[in-house]
């Protein structure tokens, strides 16, 4: 099984002829028969979106993100040496996703390589909340 298919699931034609829900399928069945507040639900639902996007290979995992970033850096010269300069660069992005984050702004005029790919669409706040 890929991580794919573990994460989204497998149809029931798969190879082995067994198919797999899936492991956010099975969380979305669950909170579907549990009482959570809308907004809660709605919070959880642009997780596992996320979650499920990064593991179908839609979106980057933060390493792929790490490893993009180092690479596309006008300081790294494929020698496997992570500079300072790289390491300035890669915490100054980390920070201004995190502060943007936590204040709710979203992620839209960061100038940050490869952001895209890390977050897509992604927005905290659930269905109609903040940014």
């Amino acid at each position: 099984m890929t991580v794919n298919e573990i994460i989204n699931g497998s149809p029931d034609g798969d190879a082995t002829g067994t198919g797999f829900p899936g492991l956010i399928p099975l969380v979305e069945s669950y909170l579907d028969g549990v009482n959570v507040d809308v907004q809660t639900r709605c919070e959880l639902d642009t997780y596992l979106r996320l979650i499920s996007r990064r593991a179908s290979g839609e979106l980057d995992t933060a390493a792929r993100w790490l490893r993009n970033f180092i690479d596309a850096h006008p300081a790294y010269r494929h020698d496997s040496v992570v500079g300072d300069d790289i390491q300035k660069d890669i915490i100054a992005a980390v920070i201004a996703i995190g502060e943007r984050e936590t204040a709710g702004e979203g992620f839209a005029g960061l100038d940050i390589h490869g952001l895209p790919r890390l977050l897509g669409n992604f927005r905290r706040g659930g269905c109609g909340g903040s940014a």
